[in-house]
C-alpha cells in the first residue's frame, strides 16, 4: 500500500492489549488522523509566549503588530505576511479559511535585522483541526525560517497549524530556544520538521504535541551539526514515516540532553528512534509499536554511532537513558516488507558507555527485547558499563512463550541494578571501575559476589580470596 499519498489513514493502537481473535476492533482504541487533529486548548502556551515578549522592556522583543492571513484579511498569503514585518517582528494569524492555492512555496521566512539576525515572530493558526497549509501539488519545500540566532530573547513560535504535502514541512535554521507546538506534519516527501545544520544552531529548542505522519524520510530531523542541545521533544508522534526511504527512522536524535518524552513512535518502515553520537539523551514514557515496516532487522531503538560501510565512524552515545516504556513488536495493521509478524528487537546497543534501559514493559519480538553489539568482551569493547536493570523490566507475555529478555551479550562490564553481569572476571579481563564495584564471579565452583579493590586492582571474594590472572 502506497500511503504516502494518502491524506488519510488509519491507525489501531495496541494500548489496551492484543487485537482480538474475531477481528472484532469495538474494544480497541481506533486512532484516525482526523480525531487526533482535533486538539483543543492549544493557544494557551503561545499567548503566554506573545504577552512574555510583548511586555518585554526591550523593544527588539514587541511583536504586538499582527497581520492576519485569509480570505477577508489583510493578506493573502503568509508570505506577503511575513514580508510586511519590520525587524521587530510580529504575529501572523493564519485564519482557519485560509487557502493555500495562491501560496507558492517555499515559504522563505529570512528577512534580516540591521544586525544580521533573523527577526522574531510567531506564526499561528486558529486551529490545528481547521488551518491547513496545503502543499500537496508542490514539489518544493513548504516552510523555511531564519531565526535570531543568539539573539536568545527574540524567539521563533510555531502552533496551531497542519501542514500536508511538499517536500520538508518546516525547516529551522539558527532558532535556538524557539517552539513547535500543536502542529501536525502529514505526508510530505521528505522529512516532516528539520533542524538544519547552519550557524549557531537549534539548541535549546522546544516541540510540544507535534505530529509527523507518513512522511517519505525522518518525521523528526536533529540534525548533528545543527547543535540540538537540550532539545526537548514532548507528547509527540512519528507514525508511518520513511516510507521514501527505510534507511530513516521515524526520529532522527543527536546531540546532548536531547529529550523524548511521551508519545508515540508507531509503524515507521524504519527504526523508530535512531539516536548516535549523542550526551545524556533521555527517552522515557514512549508508547512503540510494528516499527521497522520496511527494514530486515527491524527495531524500535537504535543507539550507536554514525555508520559507515559497516563501521561505526562518531563517538557513540554516552549516559543513554531508556525508561518506562512501552514496546510492541507486532504488526497488527500494515504488512511488513518481509512478511513478518514481529519486529526483530526493541533495542540495540550499538555503541554506548554507560547509560541505562528500566522499567520498561515489552511483548511480540521475533528474538529479544534488547541486544549488545559491543565489538568484544574485553576492556576494548565499544559497549562498556551499560546497565540493563533486568529485573525492573516485565514481559507482557505470557511465559515461557514470550520475548526472551536478552541476546548477542557483547560489552565490557554489563550490569544490572549497578552490578557487573554474571561472567568469569578474569577471563573476560574485567576490571572493576571505582573502588567497591561489584560484580558476580561466575569461573570455577558457585557464582560468588567480588568486591573490587581499586589499592591493589584486584577483586576480592566474600571470604578474603582475591581473583588474578
Amino acid at each position: 500500500m502506497d500511503t504516502a499519498s494518502e491524506t488519510s489513514c488509519e491507525v489501531y493502537l495496541d494500548l489496551h492489549g492484543e487485537r482480538s481473535s474475531s477481528g472484532d476492533k469495538s474494544s480497541e482504541l481506533s486512532v484516525n488522523r482526523r480525531s487526533l487533529l482535533k486538539t483543543g486548548g492549544g493557544l494557551s502556551l503561545v499567548g503566554i509566549l506573545v504577552s512574555a515578549l510583548t511586555q518585554s522592556s526591550d523593544p527588539a522583543n514587541n511583536i504586538a503588530t499582527v497581520h492576519s492571513v485569509g480570505p477577508n484579511e489583510e493578506y493573502e498569503t503568509i508570505q506577503a505576511a511575513y514580508d510586511a514585518l519590520d525587524a521587530t517582528g510580529g504575529q501572523i494569524a493564519v485564519r482557519h479559511d485560509y487557502d493555500s492555492a495562491a501560496e507558492s512555496f517555499p515559504v522563505e521566512m529570512n528577512q534580516t535585522d540591521g544586525n544580521g539576525n533573523g527577526i522574531p515572530f510567531v506564526l499561528i493558526g486558529d486551529d490545528v483541526s481547521e488551518t491547513r497549509i496545503d502543499a500537496s501539488g508542490s514539489g518544493a519545500d513548504v516552510l523555511k525560517i531564519l531565526g535570531p540566532g543568539t539573539d536568545y530573547q527574540r524567539k521563533v513560535v510555531v502552533s496551531n497549524l497542519q501542514i500536508v504535502g511538499g517536500q520538508t514541512g518546516i525547516t529551522f535554521t539558527e532558532c535556538p530556544y524557539s517552539h513547535l507546538q500543536n502542529v501536525v506534519l502529514n505526508a510530505c516527501s521528505n522529512h516532516g520538521v528539520h533542524l538544519a545544520s547552519g550557524g549557531v544552531g537549534n539548541y535549546g529548542f522546544t516541540f510540544d504535541n507535534v505530529e509527523a505522519w507518513g512522511c517519505g524520510r525522518n518525521g523528526f530531523r536533529l540534525e548533528e551539526h545543527s547543535y540540538p542541545n537540550a532539545v526537548t521533544l514532548k507528547d509527540c508522534e512519528a507514525m508511518l514515516c520513511g516510507q521514501a526511504d527505510s534507511d530513516f527512522a521515524g526520529v532522527h536524535l543527536r546531540n546532548s540532553s536531547v529529550r523524548w518524552i511521551g508519545g508515540v513512535v508507531q509503524q515507521n518502515y524504519g527504526y523508530g528512534i535512531d539516536l548516535r553520537n549523542s550526551n545524556a539523551p533521555y527517552i522515557g514514557g514512549v508508547y512503540f509499536e510494528g516499527n521497522g515496516l520496511g527494514t530486515t532487522a527491524p527495531l524500535d531503538i537504535y543507539l550507536g554511532a554514525t555508520r559507515t560501510d559497516d563501521q561505526n565512524e562518531g563517538p557513540g552515545v554516552y549516559a543513554p537513558t531508556v525508561e518506562s516504556c512501552y514496546f510492541n513488536g507486532a504488526y497488527y495493521y500494515q504488512d511488513h516488507f518481509k512478511g513478518r509478524e514481529r519486529a526483530l528487537r526493541a533495542l540495540n546497543v550499538q555503541k554506548a558507555f554507560g547509560g541505562e534501559v528500566q522499567s520498561c514493559a515489552y511483548r511480540n519480538y521475533s528474538e529479544s527485547f534488547i541486544a549488545v553489539f559491543g565489538d568484544s568482551k574485553g576492556p576494548n569493547s565499544d559497549v562498556v558499563d551499560f546497565d540493563l536493570n533486568r529485573a525492573s523490566h516485565w514481559n507482557v507475555e505470557s511465559l515461557p512463550e514470550g520475548t526472551p529478555f536478552l541476546s548477542k551479550v557483547n560489552g565490557h562490564r554489563l550490569r544490572s541494578g549497578g552490578t557487573v553481569l554474571k561472567q568469569d572476571l578474569v577471563a573476560n579481563r574485567v576490571v572493576g571501575r571505582y573502588d567497591g564495584d561489584r560484580a558476580i564471579h561466575d569461573g570455577d565452583g558457585p557464582p560468588l559476589t567480588a568486591i573490587w579493590s581499586a589499592d591493589d586492582e584486584t577483586w576480592y571474594l566474600p571470604d578474603g580470596t582475591s581473583i588474578r590472572e
